[in-house]
């Protein structure tokens, strides 16, 4: 007896895939599958959904709009800037140099904040320790 691998069904001694799915890397895989931003998706395949597009495997929202609610919506622009070490979001423009990075503006490896704490500066490279 023949035996089916990738979800497919044996018809008049043939493995092929149910109605409705065509194969794909040895499986069947549903020709009109949905799916919503940052879920995976296959161009051709896949229907993103939400207003996403299918880049590299994912569907995502387009420029300037993020995932709200399994759909993509404008991302509202920052009128101020938000200083080093403060709380941001992804909409948050963070100033002097940093980048918010998990909901505070960051500065970069290897920069610190200034004395006036609102831009992020190198370390100095000749600086020494004397102890006293």
């Amino acid at each position: 007896m023949l035996q089916c691998t990738g979800n497919s069904i044996c018809v008049n001694g043939f493995c092929t895939c149910p109605f409705g799915e065509q194969i794909i890397n040895g499986a069947c895989v549903g020709r009109d599958s949905q799916a919503a931003p940052g879920e995976s998706c296959q161009i051709g395949l896949t229907q993103c959904t939400g207003g996403s597009l299918c880049v590299l495997g994912i569907c995502a929202c387009p420029l300037n709009q993020a995932s709200l609610n399994g759909r993509c919506t404008m991302v509202m622009k920052a009128t101020a800037q938000t200083l080093p070490n403060q709380p941001c979001t992804s909409a948050s423009i963070c100033a002097g140099k940093s980048t918010c990075v998990a909901g505070f503006c960051r500065c970069p490896q290897g920069m610190f904040v200034d004395a006036g704490a609102t831009t992020c500066v190198s370390a100095p490279t000749n600086a020494f320790f004397t102890p006293r």
